[in-house]
């Protein structure tokens, strides 16, 4: 029609067309080109859904629903090419990020984002293969870990060999992998060193005797020197350097100290004093009083007026001693009047009385000042370990004293026998265990004696300070405070007590911190002490004495 048309206005221009068909004739071949245009779009967007490029598709079902909305199934396949577009985007997204991953070495996260492509696409290709990549760095990673940790527990337990072979094949698969180049040292370094050796316990052997044991094992007999000994036979080994059980290398030389028998004590002279001074007296040299007899003298009744040995007589530690006490005019011998067993009863009730035990039944001579750096295990401070679990005893040249948290006092009195009346007690003590601050406290002792009498002057890890009086082992606290003076956790803190007539000062890290005023107690010995008060929950105390001296104020 249009064409007609087109040959009618050739002829008349000015052809009128009354009826509009022309009009309608052109309205019907847009509406038909336009229906094939739309038809056109449709298959392109097909067509690219089927190649599964869904930005194109996407793009082809938009410009349908604007031509003519509703268009056969258009709007699902619009909804689908966007989904598709998008998960299509995540998956580009996830793949980027599994890459820089794996340029990382991050084999874990590599894992952990194929993961997420697999959820949103079970069949999603790995054409570079980065998955099974990481997953084999992943079990090489747990490998190196295994062999590396065991390599570490063979070296913590001494193992060198076993360590050696561990660390050698870590440093073989994957050279710097952590410690490995620095610990493989350390090992090869001990294999080079000659083998070590543990030291035996050559303590109650004779020289001879401990000349053969060293030599099975590889060592030496060392220098050998001589020194009193309560508790070891004359001519038996009391000490040695190295201490039995430490590690040394084959053929070094072992130092002894051996026994010359028990020591040496001079009656003090106990004339005019009462009995039970006299008792403290003897106690403190180290002597024990026996059965007191009577004689008739002018002197009051009661006063000892000598003893059995005499005064100034040399004799062993332990001697039992009788006082000879005045009966007064006519008095005669009136027989025993302190039995030897009551006096032993005594003494052993106030040891029993500390909790712990009394570490030495010896005291400071009369040559001052007095100083023990501890460097020696045969200066003469007792070495024991306590049923209860207490010990007193040298460790890394120091001296300890080790308080179980079931015991309450641990008394250390230094070696050998005197009764200074005024006297400056110093020492280094260090807090090596635990302890818990508001119970345990540590420090110097003066004028004490083996019934549990004393003063001590000590601290606590809490920054507190204490001057307490024992009675029979039962605690009074003269005074206390705390002080910023006093270094608290492992760090050392210098103890000095003052007992100089009934004044009682305590110096902490040459500040002084703490003063009392009691008289009670005129004279005794000195030492070391560690002791648990409060109501506080107790726990273990272990600590490290050094540098003990004594001096006259």
């Amino acid at each position: 029609m249009v064409d007609v048309f087109d040959q009618i206005n050739a002829l008349d221009p000015a052809y009128p067309d009354p009826e509009g068909l022309l009009a309608l004739a052109r309205a019907e071949l847009a509406a038909v080109e336009q229906e094939r245009a739309v038809a056109a779009l449709y298959n392109q967007g097909i067509r690219h859904m089927q190649t599964e490029e869904w930005s194109k598709a996407r793009e082809y079902f938009e410009e349908i629903q604007r031509l003519e909305p509703g268009y056969q199934d258009t709007e699902r396949l619009l909804s689908q090419a966007r989904q598709e577009e998008e998960r299509k985007n995540r998956l580009d997204e996830l793949e980027a990020e599994a890459h820089r991953l794996h340029q990382d070495r991050e084999w874990q996260g590599v894992v952990d984002v194929f993961d997420q492509i697999k959820a949103l696409d079970p069949t999603y290709p790995d054409p570079e293969g980065l998955l099974t990549s990481a997953r084999g760095a992943l079990d090489q990673e747990r490998r190196m870990a295994t062999l590396y940790d065991q390599g570490v527990r063979h070296l913590n337990a001494e193992e060198w060999s076993e360590a050696l072979e561990y660390f050698e094949e870590v440093q073989r698969l994957e050279p710097g992998h952590r410690e490995t180049e620095r610990l493989l040292s350390q090992v090869r370094q001990v294999l080079a060193k000659p083998p070590s050796v543990e030291v035996p316990d050559l303590t109650g052997k004779t020289a001879s005797q401990a000349n053969k044991t060293l030599e099975h094992r590889g060592l030496k007999l060392g220098d050998q020197n001589e020194t009193p000994s309560d508790a070891i036979p004359a001519g038996k080994i009391s000490g040695q350097d190295p201490a039995a059980r430490t590690k040394v290398e084959q053929d070094r030389s072992v130092s002894i100290t051996v026994s010359s028998g028990p020591r040496k004590a001079r009656v003090p002279n106990i004339s005019d004093k009462s009995i039970r001074h006299a008792r403290r007296i003897l106690s403190n040299a180290g002597l024990i009083m026996g059965s007191s007899q009577t004689q008739e003298s002018d002197k009051r009744a009661g006063t000892i007026i000598s003893t059995d040995p005499a005064a100034g007589s040399e004799v062993d530690v332990g001697t039992s001693v009788t006082p000879i006490v005045s009966g007064g005019v006519n008095g005669g011998n009136q027989g025993p009047k302190t039995p030897y067993w009551i006096v032993v009863a005594m003494i052993l009730f106030g040891a029993l009385a500390l909790g712990g035990g009394v570490a030495s039944f010896a005291f400071l001579s009369s040559d001052m000042p007095f100083k023990d750096d501890f460097s020696s295990t045969s200066s003469g401070w007792l070495r024991e370990e306590y049923e209860s679990g207490a010990v007193s005893d040298y460790a890394n040249g120091g001296y300890r004293l080790y308080l179980p948290k079931r015991s309450t006092h641990l008394l250390a009195l230094a070696p050998p026998p005197v009764e200074p009346e005024d006297t400056i007690v110093e020492v280094d003590a260090t807090i090596t265990g635990a302890s818990t601050a508001e119970t345990s406290y540590w420090g110097v002792v003066c004028r004490g004696d083996l019934e549990g009498n004393y003063y001590g002057m000590g601290i606590n890890n809490d920054g507190r300070a204490y001057i307490t009086k024992i009675t029979n082992g039962n605690f009074a606290e003269l005074t206390s405070g705390s002080n910023d003076a006093i270094s608290n956790g492992s760090e050392p803190n210098h103890i000095r007590g003052e007992c100089v007539g009934s004044n009682l000062t305590l110096f902490v890290n040459d500040q002084k911190i703490l003063e009392a005023d009691d008289a009670d107690y005129d004279s005794g010995s000195v030492g070391l002490f560690v002791a648990k008060g409060g109501t506080g929950r107790y726990s273990d105390t272990d600590v490290s004495f050094d540098n003990f001296a004594v001096s006259k104020p």
